[in-house]
């Protein structure tokens, strides 16, 4: 369902990019903008590394450094 896109928020300064114009997919009812959403979730997925995982989170061949989403589907992956 495509709507427009939310009032700005008059305490915000800054220019406007192209994309703040054109019309945007909001979850019906709110002011809640998919696409940012999805950019928010992505980038955690893909960056979230949690060094002081407790003992039963943790995976066999587990790295502490690397992003802990991106090993769990992975982990998935070789199971499937």
């Amino acid at each position: 369902m495509q709507a427009e896109r939310p009032e700005a928020d008059p305490n915000t300064t800054g220019a406007s990019s192209e994309t703040d114009q054109a019309p945007q997919l909001v979850v019906w009812g709110t002011d809640v903008v998919v696409s940012q959403c999805k950019k928010k979730f992505r980038k955690f997925v893909l960056q979230f590394v949690d060094p002081n995982a407790e003992e039963d989170e943790r995976m066999e061949d587990m790295n502490m450094n690397e992003p802990l989403y991106l090993q769990k589907l992975q982990e998935v992956c070789i199971y499937d």
